[in-house]
C-alpha cells in the first residue's frame, strides 16, 4: 500500500525499490511541501527531499482520493505526477477544489511542452473552479511544488530546470 511505501522509505529503503515513482506525504500534513520548501513541516524531511531529488517524480497522497488521479496520470507519457487534491484537511471534502486542481494537472501532464528539453520554459495559467481557494503549482527539476493559495485562479507553471 501507499502507507507501506512511506514506512519503507522512512526506514531507509532506496527509492528504486519502489519503481522510482512514489514519494508520500504523512497523513495529509503536506510533508512534501514542507520537505521541498521548509523542512520543519516534514516528519522526515531528509528522506523526502533526497527521494524527491532521486525520483524526479512527486506523489502526494493522504487517502483514497488520489486513486483516480494515479490511474489517470500514470497512463500519461509526460512526467508522472500524482496528486491528492485534498492536501489540506479543511478542503478534503471540497469537490470543487478536486476538479479545479485535476483539470490543471491533466492539462499539464498531457502537454507536449512537459517533455521538452531541460532548457525549455513554459508558463501557463489555468482558470480553476475552486472559488478563492486554488493550488499554485510550480515545477522545477521535475518536482511539483504545491501550495494552497487564496486566489481566483489555478496557476500552473513549469519553470526552467535549475
Amino acid at each position: 500500500s501507499l502507507r507501506d511505501i512511506v514506512l519503507r522509505l522512512e526506514s531507509g529503503s532506496t527509492a528504486s525499490e519502489h519503481g522510482r515513482r512514489y514519494i508520500m506525504d504523512y497523513g495529509g500534513h503536506v510533508a512534501l511541501l514542507g520537505a521541498l520548501r521548509s523542512p520543519v513541516h516534514s516528519n522526515n524531511p531528509e528522506v523526502l527531499a533526497s527521494c524527491a531529488k532521486a525520483l524526479g517524480v512527486l506523489a502526494i497522497d493522504s487517502g483514497s482520493d488520489a486513486d483516480a488521479a494515479r490511474d489517470e496520470l500514470l497512463s500519461q507519457s509526460a512526467p508522472r505526477v500524482i496528486i491528492d487534491t485534498m492536501v489540506m484537511p479543511q478542503f478534503r471534502k471540497d469537490v470543487r477544489i478536486q476538479y479545479s486542481c485535476m483539470e490543471a494537472l491533466r492539462h499539464f501532464a498531457g502537454s507536449d511542452e512537459a517533455s521538452n528539453s531541460a532548457t525549455s520554459l513554459m508558463r501557463r495559467e489555468i482558470i480553476g473552479k475552486g472559488g478563492d481557494k486554488a493550488i499554485c503549482a510550480g515545477m522545477k527539476n521535475n518536482i511539483l511544488d504545491i501550495s494552497i493559495q487564496r486566489m481566483g485562479c489555478c496557476a500552473l507553471r513549469k519553470l526552467s530546470y535549475g
